[in-house]
């Protein structure tokens, strides 16, 4: 899927530390993983659409975390970028600190992006 590829590169074109599906580096002090949930996908008109998930993880501050979510946000908010064959729609961001009982000393939050991708088939 395209906008896993545009989503990565947004991210660290706002210079935010960002990895498809897990973290495989040394641990910054803040990053955040992204994967996807598909909701439909239309073989006729080349339209997938579904929810990308973004976890923001940090041991000091949850301010850190903060700040990023709303960039994050911010640029998703209503983003479209077209690359080759395919045009891609992000927008309806929204984001919620999640709780974590196991260790106290992890925050996190999720952001909850809507996509859609439309390609256009040969």
């Amino acid at each position: 899927m395209k906008c896993l590829g545009i989503l990565g590169e947004e991210l660290r074109n706002m210079d935010i530390k960002a990895e498809f599906e897990n973290w495989t580096g040394k641990i910054p002090d803040s990053y955040w993983v992204y994967t996807y949930v598909e909701s439909e996908n239309i073989y006729e008109t080349g339209c997938k659409s579904g929810i990308l998930i973004l976890d923001g993880f940090a041991r000091k501050d949850i301010s850190l975390l903060e700040a990023e979510k709303e960039k994050i946000i911010k640029k998703f908010i209503d983003f479209r970028k077209t690359v080759g064959n395919t045009t891609v729609y992000l927008g309806s961001a929204d984001g919620q600190i999640i709780s974590n009982s196991q260790d106290q000393e992890i925050k996190r939050i999720q952001i909850n992006i809507d996509f859609k991708e439309w390609e256009v088939l040969a």
